[in-house]
């Protein structure tokens, strides 16, 4: 279990731009940031906090939002590192460089 804390406020954005203002919720999840360099069994004198905001309209409630919020990040990050990395250069005009630079899936057939 994470020690994360979420809150949560309404919050209006884009005031500058006219017609464009969007109202919706704040949501900041902060989760506590633990000194690797501390000794076993000293306590911080000050605790430092990470934060991570979202802004949304999502109907969920705070602690469903917040968690979608997160796995569509974790979704986001991987494939950033598929394009990034093995399907750089995909598609290649030599069939034989698409297959070897693509994950094999292998289908199980019953005999």
């Amino acid at each position: 279990m994470s020690d994360a804390e979420i809150a949560k406020t309404r919050y209006t954005a884009f005031t500058s731009k006219k017609d464009q203002a969007v109202t919706a919720r704040l949501i900041v999840r902060r989760v506590k940031r633990l000194n690797p360099q501390a000794a076993g069994g000293q306590d911080e004198l000050f605790s430092q906090y990470r934060y991570h905001a979202v802004f949304t309209d999502s109907p969920f409630h705070l602690a469903q939002a917040e968690e979608q919020h997160r796995d569509h990040a974790i979704v986001e990050q991987v494939f950033a590192d598929l394009s990034c990395g093995p399907l750089a250069h995909l598609p290649s005009g030599d069939l034989a460089a698409n297959a070897a630079s693509t994950p094999t899936v292998t289908r199980a057939t019953s005999a």
